[in-house]
């Protein structure tokens, strides 16, 4: 039966393969997408679509270089396409910082518009969404007060 080489020989043979720092750019990009995307989800809970104010430039910069200088070290016609794809992503809407006085400029705008429905339907929404979030918090703090019961 044949055996495995030694971890550091492996280790080694990889680093000599000339993919090795094209993969591993595309993995530290696809790290950082995949944690942004993680924080995306978890702010949707929150009606807030994006990031934290914190995070936002620096992973957008973080997956853009990861996924630019990856995609400079691929054949021409492959290059160009990862880049444009990773870029993409790195810009989108959702990249961007989530806050509180975003969505207040954003109905302040839609007020000031003088389109009385539309007001209307957002104030109908904001309500909606507060008996929402105060009917989730009063639930959690029933089931920590039975969890502490327990």
């Amino acid at each position: 039966m044949k055996r495995l080489p030694a971890p550091d020989i492996l280790i080694r043979q990889w680093l000599h393969n000339p993919h090795a720092i094209t993969v591993a750019a595309f993995a530290i990009a696809g790290l950082f997408l995949g944690l942004a995307g993680w924080f995306i989800q978890r702010n949707l809970r929150h009606n807030e679509p994006g990031l934290r104010l914190p995070f936002a430039l620096p992973f957008a910069l973080i997956i853009a270089a990861a996924g630019v200088f990856g995609a400079w070290r691929l054949p021409s016609p492959y290059g160009l396409f990862a880049g444009s794809v990773i870029c993409g992503l790195a810009g989108s809407k959702e990249m961007g910082p989530s806050d509180h006085i975003r969505t207040k400029h954003e109905v302040k705008a839609f007020v000031e518009s003088g389109d009385v429905k539309a007001a209307e339907s957002l104030l109908k929404l904001a309500q909606e969404r507060r008996a929402h979030h105060q009917a989730e918090s009063i639930k959690q703090t029933q089931q920590q007060g039975q969890r502490m019961s327990q």
